[in-house]
């Protein structure tokens, strides 16, 4: 008798856990959804501007490629991707490097090197 109840406070936890398993599944696939909406948004508004840029300024894509290699490598590895926290900075003061999510200089005391930003996106 004793087992029959354990058994049936068991299997009536574990629903439990499947209906939240349910709604965190539900959550995340809604959150991924927006993610995706707002990336391709974002993409389609990038592509704007620097149509618009080109018109303007005689820029060209070759431009764009060799600064997109440039910002690409500045973190000391070509992955295509921009790595902000792995980029310590100079203090101003006593040029020591600065750990990026420090907000003063470690050693002279000084505010941390403001960041670009796109650093804070």
């Amino acid at each position: 008798m004793h087992q029959r109840q354990q058994i049936r406070g068991a299997n009536v936890r574990a629903s439990g856990l499947e209906h939240s398993l349910q709604a965190t599944k539900r959550r995340t696939d809604n959150e991924f959804e927006e993610l995706h909406t707002r990336l391709e948004k974002l993409t389609a508004l990038t592509e704007s501007m620097w149509l618009l840029l080109t018109e303007v300024s005689g820029l060209t894509d070759e431009h764009l490629a060799y600064k997109l290699y440039e910002l690409d490598v500045k973190d000391g590895t070509r992955d295509e991707k921009k790595s902000v926290m792995s980029m310590p900075c100079a203090s101003a003061r006593c040029d020591a490097m600065v750990n990026p999510r420090a907000r003063i200089c470690q050693f002279c005391g000084t505010d941390a090197p403001a960041r670009s930003p796109f650093d804070k996106i």
